[in-house]
């Protein structure tokens, strides 16, 4: 049988937490860095929508404008007040579609379920504190 060992302490909690990113020094390590990091949600359709004219419209407003007038022609009426699951959330779905509009959004955001999806890959989290790249073209 093997002896059980008390823990040994690496320190304070305010001490650690005075040491973000040095090597030589305890850190905490993100909770869930070996996992992906998932997350769940339903879109609002109304909100959803608006990814997909966005996505196709491609950051031009006059096209984005003339995307929901024809989505909101096809449909018959407003595109903010679609509820997800409903009859209208399907000609809504439709209507996109016919439009040569389709995106994953819709299958996502247009349905009464919510989605799982992934938020960061394995061992992409990390502890407080520790420095992280970010892509030369971020805002």
């Amino acid at each position: 049988m093997f002896a059980r060992r008390r823990p040994r302490p690496v320190g304070r909690l305010e001490e650690i937490a005075a040491n973000p990113g040095d090597m030589n020094k305890p850190d905490f390590l993100a909770p869930c860095d070996l996992q992906a990091v998932k997350a769940c949600g339903a879109t609002f359709a109304s909100s959803m929508v608006e990814r997909v004219i966005e996505e196709k419209a491609g950051g031009d407003p006059k096209k984005a404008l003339d995307i929901r007038a024809r989505a909101g022609e096809a449909i018959g009426g407003s595109l903010r007040n679609i509820k997800a699951g409903s009859e209208e959330a399907a000609r809504v779905k439709k209507a996109l579609v016919d439009e040569g509009l389709w995106s994953q959004y819709l299958e996502a955001g247009i349905g009464p379920d919510a989605e799982m999806f992934s938020k960061a890959q394995v061992l992409s989290s990390v502890g407080r504190g520790t420095e992280v790249g970010l892509r030369s073209i971020s805002r």
